[in-house]
């Protein structure tokens, strides 16, 4: 399909921030963010940005050239959870 965002072909990150791009056709809003290894200084704003993304999230896909996850991404996901279930949980 049409490319809807810039990408990079190396492991650099080229986002900053969040992105976005409508679907009117599938009523579907894609966003995009920097990831973990953004281009940010600050771990705290890219951890905030991301948790802000996962609670309006619907479905989530998470794009790394590393041939595993790295364990700070697999915490950050525990943690995320963890605050999901916290708050959110009727």
């Amino acid at each position: 399909g049409k490319q809807k965002f810039h990408t990079s072909s190396t492991t650099e990150s080229c986002t900053i921030g969040v992105w976005s791009t409508l679907d009117e056709n599938q009523r579907t809003l894609i966003l995009d963010t920097e990831g973990r290894l953004g281009l940010s200084q600050n771990d705290n704003i890219r951890n905030r940005l991301l948790l802000k993304i996962l609670c309006v999230s619907d479905i989530v896909i998470y794009r790394t050239k590393a041939p595993k996850l790295p364990n700070d991404m697999f915490q950050f996901l525990s943690d995320a959870s963890n605050a999901f279930l916290k708050y959110f949980r009727k």
